[in-house]
């Protein structure tokens, strides 16, 4: 017969210790006053230590006994013997459901090594009450509800991804039209000499529109000033641009005559009688002014000075700033439409896929859908463990577990799984067979369990074990409680539940684990069916 003596690794994170512990004689121990006790009742739990004189013990002081609650620390007795001393430290603990539970093995410092302790199983026993004295009252009538309503949110999510689609196409678009535009605009001399001809081709002087004839005027030449000489020429009065016209000759930036200025301020100041006070002059007048116009906007763009080297230098810095903001713009646009292609996308992956598939995916079926499922039943590993889940178990690779393999040559281990640990449900079927058989000591893996617990970062673990005997009669353990874990995508910490149930059947070692979310009744119900339906399979 083979026997396991130690913990080797852990079935994918999940198999917990298996059987004894061996090692150096330990120089601290636990104990009890008694194993057995009523709910509400408090036991003294004791540590004993045994150390040179030289060394300080440190004894836990938190609430390391769960699921036992630990009601007081008392004071540590202490007898001297030579170069060493002894000292027992008590506890007063405590619990208030019934049940079998394992108070977990503590650690004590002894100088600079850690020292821990074996567990201890005690029982606690319910009070009898006689249900026969108890009032009974009759069962409740059903209440009717309204049903949940059944319109297909997944639209609206489709119809804002569209409407999101729709305005950045309208921006693109706008922005396009907006650089053609640009593109195709005049350069200014260009667009004063085709607003004149254009002027010429419809005729307004010979239809008597005198008005219109000297608006068009004085809006080419003021045009061309403003966008080459003056940017607020346009907004001007007569008097004000010929007053910055000469203030410009002045200080030579521009290169133009007075008789020029003179000739100019008297065709404006015309059209401005024609504009405003109805004031007409003959058309061969405003004949002579459109010629005139036409020279004086040639004049004006010949005086206008080539531009210094320092005004060169500044334009092309400019010039470089402008493209540097362009090109910023360019990637912004570039960035919200990307952002924009993503959200759209998801949108659309909510609408075609629905809500529940992405919610099944990163958060598991809804409880009430796996309970109402239709369930699977089927055997898996070796020895074969029968159990009908919701959903199929998935065979796990075994890759952190080949250590174990290489170690045991003989030894197989199995490994099937649904769901993630952070899921709704999450259960896990382990089986271990070995050509030798194996001498399993299931009472040792409820320490398996507190230990695993805390490997995968578990706290406030409530650990709890029981006899299990299935429907065939099978023998084994089962130990529920609850822990609290740190949800890795919400980042929040969730409650959750859990039975395990261990075997050593056929020779080998069987495990059934079953992990959900606390204080969910459907959850609840569906634990307890794959338990309950947990058995092996009948070779003969």
């Amino acid at each position: 017969m083979k026997k396991i003596t130690h913990l080797h690794t852990v079935l994918i994170g999940l198999v917990f210790l298996l059987v004894s512990f061996t090692g150096k004689a330990q120089q601290v121990n636990a104990g009890v006053d008694s194993t057995a006790f009523k709910i509400g009742e408090q036991i003294t739990y004791w540590l004993t230590a045994e150390a040179d004189t030289s060394k300080v013990v440190v004894f836990p002081e938190s609430q390391t006994f769960l699921p036992l609650e630990m009601v007081t620390s008392l004071k540590p007795d202490t007898t001297f013997s030579g170069r060493t001393y002894k000292i027992q430290k008590p506890y007063k603990l405590t619990q208030f459901d019934s049940g079998k539970y394992t108070i977990p093995p503590q650690k004590v410092i002894i100088g600079n090594q850690k020292f821990q302790t074996d567990s201890i199983q005690v029982l606690v026993n319910s009070v009898k009450v006689d249900t026969t004295k108890q009032e009974m009252f009759p069962i409740k009538t059903s209440v009717a509800i309204n049903p949940p309503s059944s319109f297909p949110w997944w639209i609206l999510w489709v119809l804002l991804g569209l409407g999101i689609l729709a305005a950045l196409v309208l921006f693109l678009l706008k922005r396009k039209k907006i650089i053609e535009e640009k593109k195709r605009k005049l350069p200014p001399y260009e667009y004063a000499i085709k607003a004149l001809s254009q002027l010429d081709a419809n005729n307004t002087l010979e239809k008597g529109d005198i008005k219109t004839y000297y608006s068009v005027l004085t809006e080419a030449v003021k045009r061309y000033i403003d966008e080459k000489i003056d940017d607020s020429a346009l907004e001007s009065t007569t008097n004000e641009l010929i007053t910055s016209l000469k203030a410009q000759k002045e200080q030579n930036k521009l290169l133009i005559t007075d008789e020029v200025l003179a000739e100019l301020e008297a065709i404006l100041k015309r059209a401005d009688l024609a504009k405003f006070a109805a004031v007409f002059s003959d058309r061969i007048t405003a004949k002579e002014d459109r010629s005139r116009t036409e020279k004086h906007i040639e004049a004006l763009r010949d005086a206008i000075p080539p531009p210094t080297p320092e005004e060169l230098a500044q334009d092309l810095v400019y010039q470089e700033a402008l493209q540097q903001k362009r090109k910023k713009r360019r990637k912004l646009i570039i960035t919200i439409s990307v952002i924009a292609v993503v959200v759209l996308g998801l949108l659309t992956y909510l609408g075609v896929s629905g809500v529940n598939f992405v919610k099944q995916k990163f958060l598991g079926t809804s409880t009430k859908e796996l309970l109402q499922t239709n369930w699977i039943s089927s055997t898996y590993g070796f020895p074969g463990v029968s159990l009908t889940t919701p959903e199929v178990l998935i065979r796990q690779g075994m890759e952190d577990a080949q250590e174990v393999i290489k170690q045991n040559a003989s030894t197989s281990i199995e490994s099937f799984s649904s769901g993630e640990i952070q899921h709704n449900l999450y259960v896990m079927v382990n089986t271990i067979s070995s050509a030798e058989q194996l001498e399993i000591d299931l009472s040792k893996t409820v320490d398996g369990v507190y230990a695993f617990m805390e490997q995968q970062g578990a706290e406030n673990i409530m650990v709890k074990d029981e006899n299990f005997t299935t429907n065939s009669g099978i023998e084994g353990i089962r130990i529920t409680g609850s822990f609290n874990i740190l949800n890795p995508l919400t980042k929040k910490t969730i409650k959750k539940a859990y039975q395990i149930l261990n075997f050593g059947e056929k020779g080998g070692f069987e495990q059934v684990i079953v992990i959900y979310n606390d204080n969910d009744e459907a959850a609840d119900e569906i634990a307890s069916r794959i338990v309950n339906s947990v058995d092996f399979k009948n070779d003969n």
